[in-house]
């Protein structure tokens, strides 16, 4: 059950229908509805809204025919620890080599948190 605001809109859940009533002529006229998700946290949102008809048998369909309305929220952010994947088209190494003369070249150094693209001219 939801709770219809002032503006004529039906809140339930994380789920804003707005017109919540409204008619529509048997001629082909139609009726548009917008709902509104707010997200929440990371997590999946399921509702299901029931749409009532005039002329239709109340007993088939009491609380009116089920339409499910289903939303994500999810949390946005970027990768910065998975060096492999973030540089996976150039060698990852933990710590710098020890020979000093070994060229580096597109190489991403994890202790030094570098990337060393090498000898450029």
């Amino acid at each position: 059950a939801g709770v219809v605001g002032a503006d004529g809109s039906l809140k339930f859940g994380n789920f804003t229908v707005s017109p919540a009533t409204g008619t529509v002529a048997p001629n082909g006229d139609k009726q548009t509805v917008t709902v509104e998700f707010s997200a929440e946290g990371k997590q999946q949102f399921f509702e299901v809204l029931g749409i009532k008809i005039s002329e239709r048998d109340p007993a088939t369909d009491l609380l009116g025919m089920p339409y499910e309305l289903s939303a994500e929220s999810c949390i946005p952010g970027i990768v910065n620890t998975d060096f492999l994947q973030i540089f996976e088209e150039a060698a990852v190494w933990r710590k710098p080599s020890d020979d000093p003369n070994e060229l580096i070249k597109n190489t991403f150094i994890e202790e030094e948190r570098c990337f060393h693209f090498g000898p450029n001219m």
